[in-house]
């Protein structure tokens, strides 16, 4: 239905994902090449964001900045501009990237997410797996499905969600 109707992407909200947005490729059956993008964008609780240490990756460690003085939940530093550019005469989509700073203050931008030939985007919106990781807070090891949600630097951008908690990490480009 999506392809037919010419659906390339669904942007969603009220569903917190962290401090940034959380790209997911869906693979459409017996179309080669073809996406649709599910990209859930509710950085509402973005100072609650938690961070770990991922098994098994060449993974860096990281903190969350908190909420700061303020008291709504996005805290002091976390923003997100999710950017989608459309072909002026037939409406598709041309570009859909996003750029701002995540809770522990590292800013951020991804190139065209739809640009598949981009080395950057491989593994763009794609599960890992289940690892083990450790909370950085409280150091308790846990096991999770991650999930790649861009580049920050020369690291991915990796995350997990859980209820209302979502645990970041930097691990090396696999």
């Amino acid at each position: 239905l999506s392809t037919r109707e010419g659906i390339q992407l669904i942007m969603t909200g009220h569903q917190p994902v962290g401090d940034a947005p959380w790209p997911i490729q869906i693979p459409i059956a017996d179309e080669e090449d073809t996406q649709l993008w599910l990209f859930p964008c509710d950085t509402s609780y973005a100072g609650d964001t938690r961070w770990a240490i991922v098994k098994g990756f060449d993974s860096s460690e990281s903190a969350c900045l908190g909420r700061g003085s303020v008291t709504r939940g996005r805290g002091e530093v976390a923003f997100s501009e999710p950017l989608v550019e459309l072909c002026p005469t037939g409406g598709s989509i041309n570009s859909v990237s996003t750029h701002g700073c995540l809770s522990d203050g590292s800013y951020y931008e991804t190139d065209n997410m739809l640009d598949a030939d981009d080395e950057d985007n491989l593994r763009l919106g794609q599960k890992l797996g289940t690892v083990e990781f450790k909370d950085n807070d409280t150091g308790v090891t846990k096991e999770g499905d991650f999930w790649v949600k861009g580049k920050v630097g020369r690291n991915h951008l990796v995350s997990f969600g859980e209820g209302f908690n979502v645990w970041n990490a930097y691990i090396k480009p696999i």
